[in-house]
């Protein structure tokens, strides 16, 4: 074997386990696996019980799926990263059966200021990694103070990560909140009430787009 044969190999390797490894990333690089292995216990009445778990492999490769498309960062990843530069973040995307999917994200860093970032993406392309739509602004102090009372107040803290209700068809609501060491997700289809909800229409009132119809 010839020394730049050697040489090539030896890069080939490493070319491969870097790809690997990339891959291996990309798969599940936006939530944490944990949350595979949380199950919970769901009585639907008439003696039938549903275990789900807050989230399966197929989901969190839908979900991120869609993140990357919008060029979204893991909230996840952050959370564990000492030098992040955002002290807070609250991510809600939105994937609706029919209509353009939506990624509302709201960073609040050292100085204060909170910033939003917004994606709107076109039907059925979020597994092309096309936006077509995207908006970044600071909040102003109003409209700060509006979000940090509905976080501190609203009941999100104290809600579950999924719902019991059994909702075949819809939109995926998912809110994600990240800081440094901590890292929280919700998930409900379609609600029409409660923490979730309430968050995730704020956040896209914040946008100031028409994103109509909102189910």
């Amino acid at each position: 074997m010839t020394r730049g044969f050697a040489v090539v190999q030896v890069l080939g390797v490493i070319a491969l386990a870097i790809m690997t490894a990339w891959i291996a990333t990309t798969k599940s690089m936006h939530f944490p696996m944990a949350l595979r292995g949380q199950h919970w216990v769901c009585d639907m009445g008439q003696g039938q019980v549903w275990y789900p778990t807050t989230m399966d492999a197929d989901t969190d490769a839908w979900y991120s799926s869609a993140l990357r498309a919008a060029r979204e960062p893991s909230l996840y990843l952050a959370s564990l990263d000492a030098e992040a530069t955002h002290v807070e973040a609250v991510r809600f995307t939105w994937l609706r059966s029919f209509h353009d999917p939506v990624v509302v994200r709201v960073d609040q860093t050292a100085d204060g200021v909170m910033r939003l970032t917004a994606t709107q993406m076109y039907v059925g392309l979020p597994r092309q990694g096309r936006a077509y739509r995207r908006v970044s602004k600071a909040l102003s102090v109003e409209e700060s103070a509006a979000f940090h009372k509905l976080l501190a107040t609203g009941g999100l803290a104290e809600a579950l990560p999924i719902s019991c209700e059994d909702v075949i068809d819809g939109a995926e609501w998912i809110i994600e909140r990240s800081g440094p060491g901590q890292y929280a997700y919700w998930n409900r289809r379609s609600p029409d009430s409660g923490p979730v909800h309430e968050v995730g229409l704020m956040m896209l009132k914040l946008t100031g787009w028409s994103v109509e119809p909102v189910y």
